[in-house]
């Protein structure tokens, strides 16, 4: 799935997947009432929150507590999940390591806001084919090729190309990716 071409809502159905037990996650908020309250509007309000603490020129909790705290947090798990040089690598980028920082500090303040609230976290699952995990192993595969590849100052549509010629994307995935007209233009190519 091409992340930027979606709506940021529908983000999750990718994010929130269990790869063990092969099911999609799904979350909804409700308060005491059962209304139910909007996960992406909350969390805009405290990203907002966190970014004006950020920049305020004034020690508060969020720089002087919350921050530290979540730079240790990620470092930590970043190292436990991908390995020391990976994160040392991911770590040394300015807009991932503010980004997964800040990220780490308005999850944090969504528990503190879920809890102080009495808000009830109800989750549902759906269950993933085995054809739609091999497509989402093959898209994030293709998505992490063409993003290091673009990094790096390569095309990646010619990468992309050329995982369609070793057969590891389909004309699905493609459409995943958002890029369809690649296999169009592959096709006429090959005339």
């Amino acid at each position: 799935m091409s992340l930027p071409e979606q709506n940021p809502r529908d983000w999750c159905k990718v994010v929130a997947i269990d790869r063990i037990r092969k099911v999609r996650m799904n979350a909804e908020l409700r308060d005491t009432d059962g209304s139910i309250i909007d996960i992406q509007d909350t969390v805009e309000n405290l990203a907002e929150y966190v970014l004006d603490k950020m920049k305020d020129e004034e020690a508060n909790t969020i720089q002087r507590q919350v921050f530290p705290v979540m730079a240790h947090a990620a470092v930590t798990t970043l190292t436990q999940l991908v390995g020391q040089q990976t994160a040392g690598l991911l770590m040394s980028q300015e807009l991932f390591r503010s980004t997964i920082t800040s990220s780490m500090m308005i999850s944090f303040l969504l528990m503190q806001f879920i809890k102080k609230n009495d808000i009830k976290i109800y989750t549902s699952e759906e269950s993933i084919t085995d054809e739609e995990m091999a497509s989402y192993d093959r898209v994030n595969a293709a998505t992490s090729v063409t993003t290091l590849a673009a990094t790096l100052g390569a095309d990646p549509k010619e990468i992309i190309r050329e995982l369609i010629k070793q057969g590891r994307l389909t004309k699905e995935d493609l459409k995943a990716l958002g890029v369809e007209d690649l296999a169009v233009e592959e096709t006429s190519g090959s005339n």
